[in-house]
């Protein structure tokens, strides 16, 4: 059987170039959270709240992470650094700054629209509620300050086009990136945390249905793989940062990270859900209309 000359491929796989393993995970992920958005605005139709706008947001931001992306490959990220030039690394290091900064955002965006569904459902009756309603909102803060205090922590010190001339193809290097990346892991895996255990916390001294109670913590707790892929890149990440072949040794972090954006999104959905949010409206006794946007029943 004849096999395709490599450069004729469309993202090949050597020794020398692992480009298309972030190709494929990229291209994939964007379609897969492309599709989920639909069908979340498909099912939801003429229902929509703050929720479905944050996580419809963070499915454009994925866009233009992804479409960073695929400028740095284009410019030779992937490859070996004897195969990149000065000027190639310069564009390579300002297209994947630019990626980690629509990943940020969109990261923060996906969490957002978690938040903003917990208000929705465990804030009703303010009166009764107002502790719920004061975690929701901080964990939004935190979640804000936690994209913010990110970007900073990825752009301000770092020369986008290397430190130099003969070490232009380390991309965006910092003495201290691993720290960096470690506080950003650490409160991006907290508000990860937040996210699964506070629906648990609101709603388990409530009377209802143990498997009421249960199918929240299980549809919240679809977040919990993100917790593991963000662990997972601060190890990849610890791999490539003091490397001298960087452009090689960032992808598997980068792929990684596809993963985790991916799973935030899609995790974001699956509350939404209305056969969950029937079965959590009989259980918490005040209704949400489902055929009308955001209105309460009695």
């Amino acid at each position: 059987m004849d096999t395709i000359p490599s450069s004729h491929r469309f993202a090949p796989i050597t020794a020398d170039d692992t480009s298309g393993n972030l190709w494929i995970s990229s291209i994939l992920c964007l379609i897969y959270c492309t599709l989920v958005l639909i069908v979340r605005l498909h099912i939801k139709w003429n229902m929509y709240g703050a929720d479905d706008s944050t996580v419809t947001v963070a499915t454009m931001l994925q866009l233009g992470e992804v479409s960073s992306l695929f400028i740095a490959l284009r410019k030779g990220l992937g490859k070996s650094a004897h195969l990149i030039d000065a000027s190639q690394a310069a564009s390579i290091g300002k297209a994947t700054f630019s990626a980690q900064f629509f990943l940020i955002l969109s990261l923060a965006m996906a969490k957002s629209s978690v938040a903003a569904l917990m208000l929705r459902l465990f804030t009703r009756d303010i009166s009764v509620t107002k502790r719920a309603r004061m975690l929701c909102i901080a964990t939004l803060a935190l979640t804000i300050v936690w994209a913010i205090g990110s970007i900073i922590a990825i752009a301000l010190p770092c020369n986008l086009s290397g430190p130099d001339q003969k070490s232009a193809v380390k991309l965006q290097q910092c003495h201290d990136k691993l720290t960096r990346w470690r506080v950003i892991a650490a409160f991006d895996m907290v508000t990860e945390l937040l996210l699964v255990a506070l629906p648990v916390i609101f709603i388990w001294p409530i009377q209802m249905k143990r498997y009421i109670k249960l199918q929240v913590a299980v549809a919240f707790g679809f977040r919990i793989p993100v917790i593991g892929f963000a662990a997972l890149n601060l190890q990849y990440i610890s791999r490539y940062v003091d490397s001298d072949n960087v452009s090689y040794h960032i992808i598997p972090a980068l792929v990684c990270q596809q993963y985790e954006l991916f799973w935030s999104l899609l995790s974001a959905t699956i509350p939404t859900l209305k056969s969950f949010m029937r079965s959590f409206n009989s259980g918490f006794g005040m209704e949400i209309d489902l055929d009308k946007p955001y209105s309460y029943g009695s």
